[in-house]
């Protein structure tokens, strides 16, 4: 079933290109970033019925402000270039082509004349969810530096230019997962809403169809990344388990949002982060009896075939900062975001003493990630991420003696067999 879907999906995969393309579309502000005078978005093509990225710069200064400053959508017209995204020039580079076609995007637009803009009068469902959002992000922009990035990454999901410059050391420690609203974002949102419903006096049925609701809309909000669309389903085929009265398991949950996945969305399987995201769910599943110290070593495990495919490289720390993070994270971390919105909206000065609190833990990341221990690994073979995400459930599964000896053993075979080849190579590189 998925590699008939991939192929019906590649079969519409055909780029449209031309030159003097004029168009009008409908831009989101919260969908929009802007470096300078320049500005990119992605939104639905009026040519194509497609999603396009399109690249264009500010004609005056009013008009940046104009489409930064809006919290609602903003119909354009523009005059420009559609053509095909350009695929990596070197081997095992960061392939941003394939990146776009898993998310159905296949053209970009550059555009070289900006005519009008003018606010879009009639707003669907869909753009009152995203004029939250902008609204959402133009109060974080009053917020101090670190609580801004920490409440843009973990509510609305955006990342500002200058989140990667002061996240040195969750990029570094592997924990930007972290920050990519997840399955433990969407536990907290439903967990919020459970306890204000049951506060409210709210049956069950009720609370399943609102919730139901407020799970579309959160996707929105949140940007609709193909990592979020897993926890999404998930969550809500449990709430629909519930409102029937049936009883639907955890892993059967899993495995039918898988299918519904494969079904809507196949090539978004070969993202890392929905890997992750799938890979790291049925870790919990097969875990959750086990005590918190070798459920986190054993989804280390399970996420470092992965990463190691997509990143090639692992920080020897990261595990034990993970151990440490992780309940700090969704115990502490979190609920102090949340408190510090609560408090900007009082007065901006409320949210120091916090600001320093997430400074401090950011800072502590940021050094932790400098010190020695960054492993270069390489780029393992698809067949050897299989067989090490393979014995690693089984590990999970049986706990083998042989099984953990075997998978060290791979590791280290694996590592060797890449940096000690038996014959040498000449590679070139395009550096543009």
């Amino acid at each position: 079933m998925f590699l008939v879907n991939v192929q019906l999906t590649k079969g519409s995969d055909k780029p449209v290109i031309g030159t003097d393309c004029c168009e009008t579309i409908k831009v989101y502000p919260d969908m929009l970033i802007n470096s300078g005078g320049q500005f990119r978005t992605t939104t639905i093509s009026q040519a194509t019925g497609r999603k396009t990225i399109y690249y264009g710069r500010f004609q005056s200064l009013n008009q940046k402000r104009q489409m930064i400053d809006s919290s609602h959508p903003l119909l354009i017209s523009i005059k420009g270039e559609r053509k095909a995204i350009d695929s990596a020039t070197n081997v095992n580079q960061f392939d941003m082509r394939d990146y776009d076609h898993h998310q159905k995007i296949y053209e970009e637009f550059f555009i070289t004349d900006l005519t009008t803009v003018r606010p879009e009068r009639q707003l669907s469902l869909i753009d009152r969810f995203h004029v939250l959002r902008a609204n959402f992000d133009h109060y974080c922009q009053r917020l101090p530096k670190t609580l801004r990035i920490y409440a843009m990454g973990l509510i609305s999901g955006n990342r500002e230019s200058d989140f990667f410059t002061e996240m040195t050391g969750v990029q570094q420690l592997g924990l930007l997962h972290l920050f990519s609203i997840s399955g433990m974002h969407v536990y907290y949102f439903l967990g919020i809403l459970t306890q204000l419903f049951s506060l409210m006096g709210l049956g069950r049925k009720p609370q399943a169809i609102i919730k139901l609701g407020c799970l579309g809309g959160y996707f929105i909000f949140s940007g609709s990344s193909p990592g979020l669309l897993r926890a999404v389903i998930m969550a809500g085929l449990m709430i629909m388990a519930q409102f029937w009265g049936f009883k639907l398991s955890q892993l059967a949950a899993l495995s039918l949002t898988l299918m519904i996945n494969l079904l809507l969305f196949p090539e978004a399987m070969f993202m890392m982060s929905v890997q992750l995201s799938y890979g790291l769910a049925f870790g919990l599943i097969a875990a959750g009896n086990m005590g918190y110290f070798k459920q986190t070593v054993l989804l280390n495990l399970l996420s470092l075939p992965i990463l190691l495919f997509h990143l090639y490289e692992w920080h020897i720390l990261s595990l034990a900062v993970s151990l440490i993070v992780l309940p700090l994270f969704g115990k502490t971390i979190f609920p102090l975001v949340i408190l510090g919105l609560g408090l900007g909206m009082i007065d901006r000065s409320l949210t120091l003493p916090i600001e320093g609190l997430l400074g401090l833990f950011n800072g502590c990341l940021n050094m932790i990630g400098q010190l020695p221990g960054m492993l270069v690994f390489g780029k393992p073979p698809l067949v050897i991420t299989l067989l090490m995400l393979g014995l690693t459930v089984f590990i999970m599964i049986h706990s083998s003696k042989f099984c953990r000896v075997a998978l060290v053993g791979l590791y280290l075979g694996t590592f060797i067999w890449i940096h000690y080849p038996f014959s040498g190579e000449v590679t070139m590189f395009d550096v543009g």
